[in-house]
């Protein structure tokens, strides 16, 4: 018999299409790895935490963030709740809109030099000026407030944009409408293909990105990109591109352009490239609110796809010559993850378990217990009359194991069954032992191809470190 092994030493790769190949350091899935910093190596994200409710409770999911010039962050929810986040996550119940769900939020300045929140229910927009009175009591004081003849649609998504358009702009069904720097208004600046409404829109560059989705079958859906120019044209947009979709779920711009769809596809969204990049497991859903970017990473709220699938994914890179790769940053079962946004040293993510509803942000004080699966690791062509290997041993190499910390491994052969656990030569089925840095597992089993799975234990906010896992065989 000779001894061989593989030997895997990156694992910058993100959860790969594929479940025998990929990029270099692509796995099969994880969960709750940090895989973007500058050491190529493998150990734990960090973990997720409840922020306190107010006194009312959450009772519903909010599907919109706004960071307010005033220091607070603003949360708007489906059935007309406000919520006040101060600076230190405390939350307050400000008000509640009668009219019902809050379909789009967002704040904008005006000539006069006052702010204001913005937001829209079914058929009005509401606005109040930041900071104004403490008890919101200046909600549409001023004359011709509320507007009422907003089009019933089941996306009022906005979006303050610069540049040449220097507008609010509102999805508001076949048409966009628009609050002016000079506080003018209208409902229609802009209009779409018939049978299309528009549900989410961002600024790129100078221009407004609308994304709007077919009403039937008769058409399809379609990307917009306007400059804020020919206004009295009523399709007076400037370019526009078909997509093959029923459904654009979300929008988002960082170092790449991209749209997720309603199957969990995610598709660049320049007006060029078509085939999606990638898909979510198990074709997870994001809602148009679910997405926000953290430096170079776009970062999506994904539910509606299995146990331990739901979370926080990252497609991007965060610096030049790594790869621009999909990862599950945060994992947690969910029912529907509502909105999201990135602020500071906080990710806050709305979302539903069961009869319950809650607010997460990022644990700066623990680490997440973490997963990694290899890809298929198929055995050597062989000759003679030995048609399979044995798997003998897997040898992990890690930085001085923290106290408290622990490793373990689990395998499965020939793509049959469930994961096996596999020991320790005294026995024990996790590796922790202080200080220590490398661990040998053992196998012993015949199989053409072994795949791994990798279960990392951190303590508080101590963590493992894999620099290498060698997997041996004999043939």
């Amino acid at each position: 018999m000779v001894m061989a092994n593989f030997i895997l030493k990156s694992f910058k790769g993100g959860f790969s299409d594929y479940e025998d190949k990929g990029v270099e350091g692509a796995f099969k899935s994880g969960k709750n790895l940090n895989i973007r910093k500058k050491a190529d190596t493998l150990s734990c994200n960090q973990a997720l935490l409840d922020l306190t409710p107010p006194a009312q409770g959450f009772n519903t999911l909010a599907d919109w963030w706004v960071p307010s010039s005033d220091g607070n962050y603003y949360a708007f929810s489906r059935n007309g709740r406000i919520y006040k986040f101060t600076p230190d996550l405390t939350c307050t119940l400000v008000y509640t809109d009668t009219d019902g769900a809050i379909l789009g939020a967002w704040e904008w300045g005006v000539s006069s030099g006052k702010k204001y929140l913005f937001w829209a229910t079914a058929t009005k927009l509401h606005r109040k000026e930041i900071p104004g009175e403490i008890d919101w009591s200046d909600i549409d004081a001023d004359a011709g407030w509320p507007k009422t003849n907003l089009t019933s649609s089941l996306s009022h998504m906005m979006r303050g944009i610069g540049g040449g358009i220097g507008a609010l702009v509102i999805c508001n069904d076949e048409t966009l409408a628009l609050v002016g720097y000079d506080d003018s208004y209208t409902n229609e600046i802009l209009r779409f293909t018939p049978g299309n409404y528009a549900k989410v829109l961002l600024q790129r560059d100078k221009n407004v990105v609308i994304g709007t989705v077919a009403k039937n079958q008769l058409v399809q859906s379609a990307l917009f990109l306007w400059d804020g120019m020919d206004t009295e044209e009523a399709f007076g947009w400037d370019d526009s591109k078909p997509i093959p979709l029923q459904d654009i779920a979300a929008i988002i711009d960082t170092e790449v352009s991209l749209l997720v769809d309603g199957k969990g596809q995610v598709f660049n969204a320049d007006f060029l490239n078509g085939l999606p990049i990638f898909t979510f497991p198990d074709n997870g859903k994001v809602n148009p609110g679910g997405v926000t970017s953290e430096e170079y990473l776009a970062l999506f709220g994904v539910w509606g796809n299995g146990a331990e699938k739901s979370g926080i994914y990252s497609y991007g890179r965060k610096f030049k010559n790594a790869s621009i790769v999909p990862n599950l940053e945060y994992q947690f079962d969910c029912d529907e993850i509502g909105g999201v946004i990135k602020v500071g040293d906080h990710l806050l993510i709305s979302y539903k378990s069961g009869a319950n509803y809650g607010v997460k942000d990022i644990d700066q004080n623990n680490k997440a217990e973490a997963v990694y699966e290899t890809i298929d690791l198929w055995q050597p062509a062989k000759t003679g009359f030995q048609k399979t290997v044995k798997w003998n041993s897997i040898v992990l190499t890690t930085a001085p194991l923290p106290a408290d910390c622990s490793i373990s491994v689990k395998y499965k052969l020939n793509k049959n069954g469930e994961f096996k656990v596999s020991n320790l030569r005294d026995g024990e089925t996790a590796f922790d032992t202080e200080g220590a840095q490398e661990a040998v597992f053992f196998v012993g089993d015949l199989g053409k191809v072994e795949e791994l799975q990798v279960t990392l234990t951190p303590s508080g906010n101590d963590t493992p470190e894999i620099y290498r896992i060698e997997p041996y065989f004999e043939y």
